[in-house]
């Protein structure tokens, strides 16, 4: 699923789980739609496990840190909906 931030200009791109975690995200900013983070929720758990956080959140940034169905202000579009 997608969801915008007009604020921002960022379009936030999410694969989820089956309950409701996000467990890829890509965020692309502005008009060239360029790519602020790529983040993997698998990544960032070895690397958490690794003690090489810092460096992963630095290079690929984070996942949403609660599941789907506790987000306030997004409206997500679905695109088969």
């Amino acid at each position: 699923m997608r969801c915008y931030w007009e604020e921002e200009d960022v379009w936030f791109y999410f694969e989820v789980n089956a309950e409701g975690w996000v467990t890829r995200q890509i965020e692309l900013q502005g008009p060239e739609l360029t790519p602020i983070a790529a983040a993997s929720l698998d990544e960032w758990q070895q690397a958490h496990e690794a003690g090489l956080l810092d460096a992963y959140d630095n290079r690929f940034g984070i996942t949403a840190e609660l599941p789907v169905s506790e987000w306030e202000g997004h409206d997500p579009i679905h695109p088969f909906a």
